[in-house]
């Protein structure tokens, strides 16, 4: 049953992968000074990726690779959520340009919607989840150094990622 569970954390990991590559979030991270925090959530995930398959074997004999195992799932689950809500955030933000492209091209009406108290909020918000998610991603991959897991060699991890997405869409 556990097995199960790691391929589908492999492949959740995976799809965040994904939403990472996209343009339009880089775009709108830049825009909301985050774009520091999701290139350590690359970095950091990368690394956790190629102790997945290590992790298979041990979680069953010592339970606080298990809890890690655990606690990285949580992570992946909240990572997934918050990049949706950047990526509607971005979609909104792009929608919001355009109609103001077309009712006015002013220069101080669009620095004041920049300044307004409203986006100041909502950037503090994003900058505040991008650092909660940064700060939990940072604490697990520092635990997992204190399992002693091995890094697989990244061909062998991608491998397995992409049979276990194969299976799960099956």
């Amino acid at each position: 049953m556990e097995v199960v569970g790691e391929a589908f954390l492999s492949a959740a990991i995976g799809l965040l992968f994904e939403k990472l590559a996209s343009s339009d979030l880089w775009r709108f991270a830049k825009k909301m000074w985050v774009h520091t925090d999701l290139k350590t959530w690359e970095k950091e995930l990368s690394n956790i990726r190629r102790e997945l398959n290590d992790v298979e074997e041990k979680q069953i004999a010592d339970k606080s690779v298990k809890e890690w195992l655990s606690d990285l799932r949580d992570l992946a689950y909240d990572m997934e959520d918050v990049l949706g809500e950047f990526a509607y955030d971005a979609l909104g933000q792009q929608l919001k340009a355009a109609e103001s492209d077309q009712a006015s091209t002013s220069q101080v009406r669009k620095l004041i919607s920049i300044c307004s108290l409203t986006e100041i909020r909502r950037r503090a918000n994003v900058r505040s989840k991008a650092k909660e998610i940064t700060c939990r991603l940072e604490e697990i991959s520092a635990r997992k150094s204190e399992l002693g897991l091995e890094k697989m060699a990244a061909a062998a991890t991608t491998s397995a990622w992409q049979s276990s997405t194969t299976t799960s869409m099956a």
